[in-house]
């Protein structure tokens, strides 16, 4: 179809210009497994809200089998109104922490050992759904792989097509668009409380995930 639009293009003195758009893609599997920890807790006093919190960012820190980061304990006073008058309630603190690791058993092992320590009603654990994504390395090893595959191919095309036109055709211009990675998403959020202490939560397949690379191609023949 391209062969035959570049027949009715008019050979001007300077030449002319080919454009157009192609997408390049390949597989590959996922490198990291990730989820998001909420950990938040409400008691009458600030000590005793940090102190509750504290046991949890304590076992995170040292765990060396998971990559985490986190940001800082948030911590407010909370009020009841009614009637135009303010009751002091207590304190409430969160904590948020990503959690990510290249290997399924080890976030399994985080996971059950986290929800093995004990805590009391005032306390709310929520886990986001387990997801494999791409690591930032492996996501630019895959763009180089993809930006390589485009200027091959727009190379070799411009030969095919200064050899079906008898000119000379080369690449001018190739413009690189954003990869479209989804990642995989196995399972709701799930959030633990007084009344449920175990962790059940299937941990997902490791299974190849498609990379795309879009292009926008400009050929000059002469």
């Amino acid at each position: 179809m391209k062969k035959l639009l570049l027949l009715g293009l008019p050979f001007l003195v300077y030449g002319f210009e080919v454009q157009f758009n192609k997408t390049f893609s390949h597989e590959m599997l996922p490198d990291e497994l990730s989820t998001s920890l909420n950990i938040s807790s409400e008691k009458k006093n600030e000590k005793d809200v940090l102190s509750s919190l504290d046991v949890y960012t304590r076992f995170i820190q040292k765990s060396k089998i998971i990559e985490k980061s986190s940001n800082s304990i948030t911590l407010f006073p909370q009020y009841k109104y009614k009637d135009g008058e303010s009751t002091f309630l207590g304190y409430k603190g969160s904590v948020n922490y990503k959690i990510t690791t290249p290997k399924s058993k080890n976030m399994k092992e985080f996971l059950e050992e986290f929800y093995e320590i004990k805590h009391d009603s005032n306390l709310t654990i929520s886990l986001s759904a387990l997801k494999w994504n791409f690591s930032k390395e492996s996501m630019e090893k895959s763009e180089e792989l993809l930006r390589l595959e485009a200027i091959k191919w727009s190379q070799n095309y411009a030969k095919t097509l200064s050899k079906d036109l008898k000119t000379e055709c080369t690449t001018k211009q190739i413009m690189i668009n954003q990869n479209n990675v989804r990642p995989r998403v196995y399972a709701n959020e799930m959030s633990m409380s007084k009344a449920s202490s175990d962790f059940s939560m299937p941990l997902p397949e490791l299974l190849n995930e498609e990379q795309t690379l879009n292009a926008h191609i400009i050929l000059e023949c002469k």
